[in-house]
């Protein structure tokens, strides 16, 4: 009679476990699917001839973030790092990173701006070049979407990759 019981009570349970488990699996998805979404329709053209990711982390667990800009002449330059507070849009600190000589490289207002925007958007990194458009939103070394404009980069580079619409592509 026990052994019956806790039986029933097993099976009841593990019953509402993979309810719960399948209720939640669709929400994901769900909320992936809208993610692309708000991803493939939105304008990246003010971080156009940038690169921003998120290097780290520093203890209190405030993102740092690497800012490259292509558009300027001396490209090998160096680089910014802004520190923002965590689950805010807002900067902490900011420094240069110089590489070679001569740079004249400052952080500036707009930088700050633009961090402030890559940080709202929740990805690890993103990389403007010409209309392309290369995203992380969760491993910072490699992308898992892309916007690819040139068909002959798009047909070699990112063969297999699955087709969101128009000129998106996601690793599978």
């Amino acid at each position: 009679m026990i052994y019956h019981k806790l039986n029933n009570t097993l099976r009841t349970y593990t019953h509402i476990f993979f309810t719960l488990l399948f209720i939640f699996q669709g929400c994901e998805v769900k909320n992936q699917n809208n993610s692309y979404g708000d991803i493939t329709n939105r304008s990246y053209d003010q971080f156009n001839g940038k690169s921003l990711f998120i290097r780290d982390f520093e203890l209190n667990g405030n993102p740092i973030v690497f800012l490259y800009d292509y558009t300027i002449s001396y490209k090998d330059c160096g680089y910014l790092i802004f520190t923002g507070y965590r689950n805010t849009d807002s900067i902490l600190d900011s420094r240069v990173k110089i590489i070679s000589q001569p740079c004249f490289l400052e952080p500036k207002k707009e930088d700050s701006s633009l961090v402030k925007q890559f940080l709202k958007l929740g990805f690890r990194r993103l990389m403007v070049d010409k209309g392309n458009v290369y995203i992380s939103t969760k491993d910072p070394e490699s992308f898992n979407m892309v916007k690819i404009i040139n068909l002959k980069d798009r047909l070699v580079k990112y063969k297999g990759w699955a087709n969101l619409k128009n000129n998106w592509f996601v690793k599978p």
